[in-house]
């Protein structure tokens, strides 16, 4: 499988590691981070106004309409995926975590993967922005990283963000409807 044996951090030791982690931290620094919450702070409040439309006593599924979108809506606004390549790149993240798919299926979604990265990494060649991607494309121009590295350290940003923000949101909410009292208390901050 092309994601597992990805040129990345998460396959690499030592000063490789090093190397490939420090290129990525300039992505989280807190001037970073803070520049992201605006966008994150939009996605969040479009995510609540369509679930505020789901009419009383009908169930809203928060998995389907919260946690799954507001995942990648991030995961986009860092890599500066323009908005009309978002729900492709929702739909290979899907595909890459469907354990239903066959063989051929998933070696089609890893090929797909891999050329929406590298594309993405090619757009921002023409029109870098102030996203990660821009900053690995940096890295690559001057010698730093290479095209498979650079597409490998997207796809691991995006397989680590993704699925572990579902999972992390979904058990939370579980554990809260299903102790009240910590409910409770959430409530009241």
């Amino acid at each position: 499988m092309k994601i597992i044996r990805g040129q990345n951090m998460g396959t690499a030791d030592g000063a490789e590691y090093r190397r490939l982690r420090g290129l990525v931290s300039r992505a989280f620094t807190p001037r970073r981070v803070e520049a992201l919450r605006p966008g994150i702070q939009r996605i969040v409040d479009d995510l609540l106004e369509q679930l505020a439309v789901t009419p009383a006593g009908e169930v809203a599924d928060l998995k389907a309409a919260f946690a799954v979108p507001l995942p990648m809506g991030v995961i986009c606004e860092l890599f500066g995926v323009p908005d009309e390549q978002q729900a492709l790149l929702h739909a290979l993240c899907n595909a890459v975590f469907d354990t239903t798919s066959r063989p051929e299926e998933v070696a089609a979604t890893e090929e797909g993967l891999y050329r929406f990265m590298a594309e993405l990494a090619e757009s921002k060649v023409a029109e870098p922005g102030d996203d990660l991607t821009s900053l690995l494309v940096e890295h690559r121009t001057n010698g730093t990283i290479t095209l498979d590295e650079l597409v490998d350290t997207l796809i691991l940003v995006l397989a680590a963000g993704h699925q572990t923000t579902i999972n992390f949101f979904t058990n939370s909410l579980l554990a809260l409807l299903t102790h009240p009292d910590q409910l409770e208390l959430v409530a009241r901050r």
